[in-house]
């Protein structure tokens, strides 16, 4: 770091030499008057009459751009390091009620009398400032201070430029509110970044979603101590008062307020508030007589623990006695009163001496919302399941018996929206692996195999048909029946016809004897006339079963089909169970190739489908155009038409593969 100069030698310069830099993204613009990166124009004026003149270089070393933001202490613009070659925050100390700009638009003048010496006095509070915060330069959760030093007649402070964006525009960007989640993603940092400067006795007085920034890396950051002040002992007074309307607490309301730790709980609490109720607290001296904050429980839409709820109300306190009095204890509330509220989630779900998967889905979604500690929870769950005198917690368990409370409640096959809510919440959470969820869903196929079977069993001899004695012996002998219809309809020739069919030489010699053969009457009314016969036969008596036995040999079958189409999608299930999670493990995965020609392709339109197969070794989760699927194989996948995009994930296998497959129509909508 630049050791601190006192030097009037070092005043701004205009180097034409970078006229080429944009002050707006510090890259090279060339001749153009306008970036085409950013589309900043340096013609266009701007509002802020105290800023430095444009393109100044302070100390041969960092070139002045655009203004950044402006308060009451100072002006912040964008800058260039010419010598690191990178962009930086240059923060200029300009307290507008002790000084104002000269006309040469580079110095400082401060004002006569009282307010030169408030100017000077506030001037060594800024660098000393600079100086203490730059020992926490390393620390991820606070601005980088570079440099600091004095230059045009006061001070400036060198600060890492940070790639992101406040809270206050994440806000604008969610609608009003973030979640609980990620507003405890940002605050909790910030609360352990501000432990360590308050070691120091320095507090930063002006906290709120303005100054957090959220790197594109989702890392919050303290911006601008420029309202901070180096306390000692009992000189904790401010000089001079800083307010940030619903985020300063009372004591900053006056001069003589004292500070501490307490003022920037006050400050966090209230940019929780803010980040969660997507409102702004009341200004403090408004609720000293009147409070109408109104409680985070009673703002609708918004689902918070009653402990949460209190943790933030005495974070708000408006006397300092009401209020956490360290940041280390507002943390430690907002964790241990987490805590307490998952206990009494957890107490509500185990009083049918079961967690079933919508409770733990809760349970989970509490513990990441809150930022609890997973085995922290898990010790929470052991001592209730102890002092309910409940079994040890066992997640192959739990997910066995709710598994099996959804099969019986689908009996057709449990959803694939519900198979993915099961493989996200156990198996994803790495509570059983991979292995033994098929282990547990294949004996549960099996089951219901063995219990469809039985049960068919169990209908087909209820359903066997009650036929009468004679109706039974018709059905049972056929064969006789068959034999007296046969004879029945047989006609009678005498031995002398029969001869002569036998013998065609030797009836043809009788037949010229005896040209007509006498045959019996009844004879030849057999002969010319077994259309009369086939009528006795139909009159013979049949079997005549009633019609609800006829039903009743039916129905058997009728109801057989059903349960055989169930017991063979039952039996595929397991050989694709056992397929997916026994299989040996290769080392790539080969989907199944398709034919393409793009001669005669389809495109795709939304009342178009196509089928694909999906087959990989070893077993792998399937994402068909982002959505989850199932586990490979699968077969017969009903997709859109057209380019589908596939990806092939294992994480035990360290397979992460994406392909793209072009899906044409079905032969069926082809033809249509």
């Amino acid at each position: 770091m630049t050791t601190v100069r006192n030097d009037s030698t070092w005043p701004g310069k205009e180097d034409p030499t970078y006229s080429n830099i944009c002050l707006g993204c510090m890259s090279d613009k060339g001749d153009a008057a306008a970036c085409k990166k950013c589309g900043y124009k340096e013609s266009d004026t701007e509002t802020q009459h105290l800023r430095i003149k444009r393109r100044t270089i302070l100390k041969d070393q960092y070139l002045i751009g655009k203004v950044l933001g402006q308060g009451g202490f100072g002006i912040t613009y964008l800058g260039l390091d010419l010598i690191l070659h990178k962009k930086v925050a240059i923060k200029e100390f300009l307290p507008s009620m002790f000084a104002t700009r000269d006309s040469d638009k580079t110095s400082v003048v401060p004002f006569s009398g009282n307010m030169e010496e408030f100017f000077h006095q506030g001037l060594q509070s800024f660098i000393g400032e600079a100086r203490s915060v730059a020992n926490f330069s390393r620390h991820i959760n606070i601005v980088n201070v570079n440099n600091y030093f004095e230059a045009n007649n006061t001070g400036y402070m060198v600060m890492d430029y940070l790639e992101g964006e406040p809270v206050s525009k994440l806000l604008v960007k969610r609608g009003g509110r973030l979640s609980l989640r990620e507003s405890f993603s940002i605050l909790f940092p910030i609360l352990e970044a501000l432990s360590e400067v308050h070691k120091m006795e320095i507090y930063h007085r002006d906290i709120s979603p303005q100054n957090i920034i959220v790197t594109t890396n989702n890392v919050p950051v303290l911006i601008d101590f420029g309202a901070a002040r180096q306390i000692v002992g009992e000189q904790s007074y401010s000089l001079d008062v800083v307010l940030k309307h619903g985020y300063s607490p009372l004591e900053q309301y006056t001069s003589k307020g004292k500070i501490g730790p307490w003022s920037d709980v006050y400050a966090c609490g209230a940019t929780l508030y803010c980040m969660i109720t997507g409102k702004l607290p009341p200004p403090a001296i408004e609720r000293v007589y009147n409070d109408e904050l109104v409680q985070p429980c009673d703002i609708e839409g918004l689902n918070i623990s009653e402990e949460l709820n209190d943790t933030i109300l005495t974070s708000l306190a408006v006397r300092t006695s009401d209020r956490f009095q360290s940041v280390e204890e507002f943390k430690e509330a907002l964790e241990k009163r987490g805590y307490i509220g998952y206990r009494r989630l957890l107490e509500t779900s185990l009083r049918d001496k079961v967690v079933t998967l919508e409770n733990r889905m809760t349970l989970d979604t509490f513990i990441y919302d809150y930022r609890l500690n997973h085995d922290d929870a898990k010790l929470v769950e052991e001592t209730i399941r102890e002092e309910l005198n409940l079994p040890r917690l066992d997640w192959a368990a739990e997910y066995k018996e709710n598994y099996e409370r959804y099969s019986n409640e689908h009996p057709e096959g449990v959803q694939p929206v519900l198979i993915q809510k099961f493989h996200e919440t156990y198996v994803s959470a790495k509570r059983i692996s991979l292995g033994k969820a098929a282990e547990i869903v294949t004996s549960e196929i099996a089951k219901r195999i063995r219990e469809a079977r039985a049960a068919q069993e169990v209908r087909t001899e209820l359903a066997e048909p009650k036929v009468a004695p004679e109706v039974k012996a018709a059905i049972a002998e056929p064969k006789a029946a068959q034999e007296v219809r046969t004879e029945l309809a047989e006609p009678k020739v005498v031995p002398e016809v029969k001869a002569a069919i036998a013998e065609p030489k030797a009836a043809q010699e009788v037949e010229t004897e005896l040209p007509e053969p006498k045959v019996a009457t009844e004879e030849k009314a057999a002969i010319a006339e077994p259309k009369a016969a086939q009528e006795v036969e139909t009159e013979l008596p049949k079997p005549k079963a009633a019609t609800e036995e006829k039903a009743a040999i039916a129905e058997p079958r009728a109801q057989a089909a059903p349960w055989k189409k169930m017991a063979i999608a039952a039996a595929a299930c397991i050989v694709v169970a056992v397929t997916v999670f026994f299989a040996k493990p290769k080392t790539r995965i080969e989907p199944v190739p398709t034919e393409k020609d793009s001669s005669t392709a389809i495109p795709a339109t939304s009342d178009q489908h196509g089928f694909i197969n999906v087959w990989s070794k070893p077993p792998a989760e399937i994402y068909i155009n982002g959505k989850f699927t199932g586990f490979s194989p699968l077969s017969n996948v009903e997709v859109p038409t057209g380019d589908v995009k596939i990806r092939l994930l294992n994480k035990e296998h360290n397979i992460d593969e994406t392909y793209t497959e072009y899906v044409e129509p079905s032969s069926r909508q082809v033809s249509n």
